[in-house]
């Protein structure tokens, strides 16, 4: 079972501009990226991706949902950050 990500599953699909090659660079099928793909697509009923002949164009709704996939990872970056910081006895309060 693959862990990939909904944001490494986006960027991933976008940078290389199709599902073929964007399956290839994760080391999975086509077919199982599809099927992720989908999922998504129907948790939220939208489409993210235009499928054309050769390739795939991000829809308005596909843009804004890797912003806020990017936007969720810088907040949980920040929170390990601070936690490591409180876990080393470097940030807190003083008692």
């Amino acid at each position: 079972m693959s862990n990939i990500t909904p944001l490494v599953l986006m960027e991933t699909i976008v940078a290389e501009g199709n599902i073929t090659a964007a399956a290839e660079k994760l080391y999975v099928s086509q077919p199982y990226l599809s099927k992720m793909l989908s999922r998504l697509e129907g948790e939220y009923g939208l489409e993210f991706f235009t499928r054309l002949p050769r390739s795939v164009q991000i829809t308005y709704a596909g843009e804004r949902y890797l912003d806020h996939l990017r936007r969720k990872h810088e907040i949980d970056l920040d929170m390990l950050s601070e936690f490591d910081m409180i876990s080393k006895n470097k940030k807190g309060k003083l008692n």
